[in-house]
């Protein structure tokens, strides 16, 4: 296991209480996604750069979240991440 991914994992484990978390990450081409298995379920979480503003983000996540209300063939998230910041680094 990299350094990131044990740092990804104890974020995982104290912020969201994942236990026995398991982490592959995906190759998506355009953005960082890693395939999370836990003991509470499986879960994508998408990992944004840095230089993509909290503003940025949120338009992606309400964008995302309008067109599931709308029956778009979405995932729609977990309530913990339909706000940014709330698993930023510190």
């Amino acid at each position: 296991m990299s350094v990131v991914d044990s740092d990804l994992t104890r974020q995982l484990t104290s912020r969201y209480g994942l236990r026995d978390v398991e982490l592959r990450h995906l190759g998506a081409p355009v953005n960082d996604v890693v395939a999370v298995n836990s003991a509470a379920g499986e879960f994508a979480l998408k990992l944004y750069h840095r230089k993509r503003t909290p503003q940025a983000v949120q338009w992606e996540i309400d964008l995302v979240r309008h067109l599931f209300r709308r029956g778009a063939p979405v995932i729609a998230g977990r309530p913990a991440a339909w706000h940014f910041g709330s698993a930023s680094h510190s």
